[in-house]
């Protein structure tokens, strides 16, 4: 397998999702570092290679997770209070001060409502619209059903939304 070639291909997409779900930019670049470097120990089980940004997600979610129930424990952490800014780790493209303004109150009030989310909804709405992967994407991810992420993507979309049009 060529690794350096999966990774190019794929890291940017993991590490928004975990940067998404930690709101920290060093846990996500560690669970980052230990997805690939599980998915390698484990390059054998994977199927097909055309799920293989699927499989790196899923792997990253269940790091995700652990790691979320061992800081838990230890009382060490909880991502949704973290106040660190979800979004300082992206560079910003956009050369208009007025754009970047309105960009930055929307990625503000957005990781707000995504705090407020329970684990589920946070991660559908984290795969389905900011990454926007397809259904059969996120079931291969998550495990669920199908009707069980079309139900939490609409679930989430709706809760997104009514809190969106609330600050309007």
């Amino acid at each position: 397998m060529d690794w350096e070639g999966i990774y190019q291909d794929n890291s940017s997409a993991v590490f928004q999702f975990l940067l998404s779900m930690t709101n920290n930019c060093e846990d996500a670049e560690d669970l980052l570092q230990e997805t690939f470097i599980r998915a390698m120990r484990a390059g054998s089980k994977l199927r097909d290679i055309g799920k293989v940004k699927s499989w790196l997600l899923a792997i990253a979610r269940n790091l995700f997770l652990d790691n979320l129930k061992k800081k838990r424990v230890r009382g060490t952490v909880n991502y949704y209070d973290n106040n660190q800014e979800i979004f300082e780790c992206v560079p910003d493209t956009n050369p208009n001060p007025a754009q970047i303004s309105e960009q930055s109150d929307f990625k503000s009030r957005l990781r707000k409502i995504l705090d407020g989310m329970s684990e589920t909804y946070r991660t559908v709405f984290t795969l389905g619209v900011i990454q926007r992967l397809n259904y059969q994407e996120i079931e291969d991810i998550t495990g669920w059903s199908p009707s069980m992420v079309k139900s939490n993507i609409f679930r989430a979309r709706r809760k997104v939304a009514g809190e969106l049009e609330e600050g309007y």
